[in-house]
């Protein structure tokens, strides 16, 4: 396929003297997108090897199973936060609960001593009738 001597993909404009071969230019482009996309592959390889290895996950990591390793990851930071955040309320749940009933243990020995002077004064009225 030949064109005129503009060519224009995306942001990138071309122009030539001469007809050009399309095709071949294309190619070139789509040569240069491939190499930028291994360039931001490797970055996303090695960031993704770092964070497994400050994890203690020493296996092998293929390229392949990169988007998928990267989602578990994803997950598993996810799910971590979480744990902490949930670990968090149900001690503070527990504390309040805590306090709770030590209220209510202070009530119940308070109203049974109440009850017991409140005996004892009528014992010591009935003896002294």
């Amino acid at each position: 396929m030949f064109c005129s001597n503009v060519c224009t993909f995306d942001t990138l404009n071309f122009t030539f003297p001469t007809t050009i071969n399309c095709t071949v230019l294309l190619g070139e482009y789509f040569k240069c997108l491939n190499m930028m996309e291994t360039g931001m592959l490797e970055h996303r390889y090695r960031d993704l090897r770092r964070h497994l290895d400050e994890l203690g996950y020493r296996q092998p990591l293929v390229v392949e199973s990169l988007a998928l390793v990267e989602r578990l990851l994803s997950d598993l930071l996810h799910t971590t936060q979480s744990l902490r955040h949930y670990k968090e309320v149900a001690q503070r749940s527990l504390e309040v609960w805590q306090f709770v009933m030590s209220e209510c243990n202070f009530l119940l020995l308070w109203r049974r001593t109440a009850l017991i002077n409140v005996s004892l004064i009528y014992n010591i009225h009935s003896i002294i009738r």
